[in-house]
């Protein structure tokens, strides 16, 4: 039997690669606004919470595993950043996707318990499984315009 853990480490190694190459490639002084769904959302918390040096906002959706990733942080040597609770974040999820839902919920959990609230904004949809439908599209827009200068 496979640990859910296990599953997750590989994410966390990637963002690290990833993030490492990332500063050594390139100048990172610009924040960027970053977007996943599903395991997308996965990573885009990741870079979210230990670079929010150079996240401008984020918005997650319908994200499976990320609670177990977070977990999974101090075996590849990173730590959620305390800055990271100033980087808007919307979390979101459809009610019919249980899986994801469980496991976002258990994040928001997390991020309250570091941080004393919740994200800027998470919303459950409640007839949308594990899809982004036309309401997400809106409410995504709405927020990067309530935090874009």
């Amino acid at each position: 039997m496979v640990h859910p853990g296990m599953l997750v480490q590989p994410a966390a190694l990637f963002i690290n690669h990833v993030s490492d190459d990332l500063e050594k490639t390139y100048k990172l002084d610009e924040k960027m606004i970053v977007y996943g769904f599903s395991g997308g959302g996965r990573d885009t918390l990741g870079l979210t919470m230990i670079y929010p040096e150079v996240v401008y906002a984020s918005i997650v959706q319908c994200s499976g595993s990320i609670d177990s990733y977070f977990q999974m942080l101090p075996m590849s040597g990173r730590e959620i950043q305390s800055a990271a609770k100033d980087v808007p974040l919307f979390v979101s999820c459809g009610a019919k996707d249980s899986k994801r839902l469980k496991s976002m919920r258990r994040f928001v959990a997390m991020y309250k318990k570091k941080f004393g609230r919740e994200p800027h904004l998470f919303k459950i949809y409640a007839n949308q499984g594990h899809t982004v439908g036309r309401e997400q599209k809106k409410d995504s827009v709405k927020f990067l315009r309530k935090y874009m200068p």
